[in-house]
C-alpha cells in the first residue's frame, strides 16, 4: 500500500522562496503539482468554490493527481450532518470528473462538459439534487408540520431560524390559517410504526 506526500493549501505568500522561486500566484499550482502527487483543499472548509473552479482545477491538475476536499463546515458543524440534501448535491456534481459522469451515460468526458456548459449557460440546468437514504443516516421518520406564528414574531426571523435547525429539510410559507408548511425528518422511536396508505404514511403510536 502506498502512501502520497502533500499538504493543506498550496498557495502561500511565505512559501515565495522555498517552492515558487519566482512563479506568480497564478502559476503556484502548476509549481505544487510538479513537486506532490496530492494536495488537501481547505478553503472549501470555510467557502464553498465555484463549480467553475472545480472545472479549471480538473483541467490542470494532471492524471492520478488526488485532491482531497474537505467538507463545508456549514455541513460538518452547523448542521452536524443532518438533512445534508443540499450540501450532498453540491459536492458530488463539484467534486464528480465529467469523466466519471460520462461512464454513467456513456458519452466522453468533453462531451459531458460541453452539453453542462450548454445546458446551464440556456437556464435549463438550473440546480442540482442528490437522492438521499433517510434510513441509512437514521433519520426514517418523516414529519410534515403547519405552523402559525405568534402575534409579533417576524417571518424573516423565523425563516432564518429555520437554517439552523438540522432536522428541517423544507419550509413554506402559506396564506391563511398558518404560516409555514415544514418537512423534517428525525430517528424513530422504537415505540412507533409506520404503515403506507396510498402515496402517504400514517403513524400510529403504540405506548
Amino acid at each position: 500500500m502506498g502512501a502520497r506526500i502533500g499538504t493543506s493549501g498550496w498557495s502561500y505568500d511565505h512559501w515565495q522562496d522555498v517552492l515558487y522561486h519566482g512563479c506568480s500566484p497564478a502559476e503556484r499550482l502548476a509549481r505544487y503539482v510538479a513537486e506532490f502527487d496530492t494536495v488537501e483543499l481547505n478553503a472549501s472548509f470555510y467557502r464553498w468554490p465555484r463549480d467553475a473552479t472545480f472545472t479549471s482545477w480538473q483541467r490542470r491538475l494532471p492524471l492520478g493527481f488526488l485532491m482531497r476536499v474537505k467538507a463545508p463546515r456549514d455541513l460538518t458543524h452547523a448542521r452536524r450532518l443532518y438533512a445534508p440534501e443540499y450540501w450532498a448535491g453540491r459536492i458530488t456534481v463539484g467534486c464528480a470528473t465529467y469523466q466519471e459522469l460520462g461512464e454513467h451515460v456513456r458519452l466522453s468526458a468533453n462531451t459531458v462538459a460541453d452539453r453542462v456548459r450548454r445546458l446551464r449557460r440556456d437556464g435549463v440546468l438550473t440546480g442540482f439534487a442528490a437522492v438521499i437514504d433517510e434510513k441509512a443516516l437514521g433519520m426514517e421518520l418523516g414529519v410534515l408540520s403547519d405552523l402559525k406564528l405568534k402575534e409579533g414574531v417576524s417571518r424573516v426571523a423565523f425563516a432564518e431560524s429555520l437554517t439552523h435547525v438540522p432536522q428541517v429539510i423544507g419550509a413554506l410559507r402559506l396564506t391563511g390559517e398558518y404560516d409555514y408548511h415544514c418537512t423534517s425528518c428525525a430517528a424513530a422511536p422504537p415505540s412507533w410504526s409506520r404503515s403506507s396508505s396510498g402515496s402517504r404514511a400514517s403513524l400510529t403510536w403504540r405506548p
